[in-house]
């Protein structure tokens, strides 16, 4: 967890990267079913149990837009990112050490 915690730092430092988190203290804007992934705005793969399930109606492109961007403007990003995921590794760290892992 903690080598998966500081990839994420390295990375949200990559010029070409836009990584955020959203924090379990932010109220999500909805509750993700499953996973998601958008191609160039005319695709999206959804991420289901026993497969993936390709979309390429507008409107379901439309949906699963307006909820990576719900879901984005709740996401912090940069430094805040960073700080968050430090604070996440110290918790990590913190309940490593009570449990004796």
């Amino acid at each position: 967890m903690l080598a998966q915690l500081d990839r994420l730092v390295q990375v949200s430092t990559l010029p070409h990267v836009r990584l955020g988190v959203v924090p379990w203290t932010v109220p999500a804007p909805g509750f993700p079913l499953h996973g998601f992934t958008i191609y160039d705005g005319t695709t999206s793969v959804v991420e289901a149990l026993t497969g993936d399930v390709t979309h390429l109606d507008p409107g379901d492109i439309t949906m699963h837009m307006e909820t990576f961007d719900a879901f984005a403007a709740a996401a912090v990003y940069g430094d805040e990112l960073r700080d968050l995921l430090g604070e996440i590794a110290a918790d990590f760290r913190e309940l490593a050490t009570k449990l004796d892992v």
